[in-house]
């Protein structure tokens, strides 16, 4: 027997464009994870570089609580200072001590922390050079920010594939209400025998028979014990559902990007500030 497939099914055609879109969002968030991996690394390489930078200033500190204490020290033995200021000295001293070991920590777990996401060791890393001079891209604002975010970001993409999956698994649900159309061949051949089985030598009569049907069958859905209205209420909450997280994914996303934008610009700022800064800084003289 030969069967071909059906003709017409309205049902499996929407679930082919269902999988379709689901495909697609899946290449969207595969492209979203790269990204995810390439920020994450990006994170943790400067974070290194900000850990680096801060235990050098808290060794720094310290160094400065040492001197400052051993300069109280000398006042108190020639009797310039009284004994609480050596102990308000020693205070300090100690407790820079303890914030240059917590330091060191925290560059450790930075350290740990890149070779957790590369799968490498490092030791040393190369710090930006000391003319480094962040500007902004070119004729570009916050607003042309976000519509590029929202026009190319890969996370928002695979959710709105998705929400367009969910809205034809819809009509996926309701075409369990339509007829669907198949086509049918079949192809048969029949040998019958007819012997005396009282006689000592068998004689046969042989008839041969050849069969062939092809059909259309139309299987129309008239009762289903309402499973088909279930459906249809299930598939609605969940498009809805996906609409929703589309949409708050659309929102989180244009208030992380111009959140983004104001911290490069303040950021940006910041670094020529302290750069211009830098040259005039005075350190107070101490005398005996």
């Amino acid at each position: 027997r030969l069967a071909v497939p059906v003709l017409f099914d309205l049902g499996k055609i929407n679930t082919l464009r269902s999988q379709r879109e689901l495909s697609k969002a899946a290449d969207f968030t595969l492209d979203n994870a790269g990204g995810d991996l390439i920020t994450n690394t990006s994170a943790a390489y400067f974070n290194v570089l900000v850990q680096i930078e801060t235990l050098a200033a808290t060794e720094a500190a310290e160094a400065a609580a040492k001197r400052q204490f051993e300069y109280a020290d000398k006042r108190l033995e020639v009797g310039l200072a009284p004994i609480t200021d050596v102990h308000e000295a020693r205070a300090e001293y100690d407790s820079a001590r303890a914030a240059t070991i917590v330091q060191r920590n925290n560059l450790q777990d930075a350290y740990q922390a890149l070779t957790q996401i590369t799968g490498t060791k490092f030791v040393n890393l190369k710090a930006l050079p000391d003319d480094f001079r962040p500007e902004l891209p070119a004729e570009q604002s916050a607003d042309t920010w976000v519509a590029s975010a929202l026009e190319n970001n890969p996370g928002l993409k695979a959710v709105e594939h998705q929400t367009r999956s969910a809205e034809i698994d819809v009509a996926t649900a309701r075409s369990g209400h339509l007829p669907t159309l198949s086509f049918g061949a079949s192809y048969g051949r029949n040998t019958s025998w007819d012997g005396d089985s009282a006689s000592s030598s068998l004689s046969s009569i042989g008839g041969d028979g050849h069969s062939r049907t092809i059909g259309l069958t139309l299987n129309v859905p008239i009762f289903s014990g309402g499973i088909t209205q279930s459906q249809v209420r299930q598939a609605i909450a969940t498009r809805d559902a996906t609409r929703d997280v589309y949409e708050q994914q659309k929102r989180a996303l244009e208030r992380s990007t111009r959140n983004a934008y104001q911290v490069l610009v303040a950021g940006v700022s910041e670094v020529e500030a302290r750069r211009l800064a830098a040259p005039r800084r005075v350190c107070p003289s101490r005398q005996l």
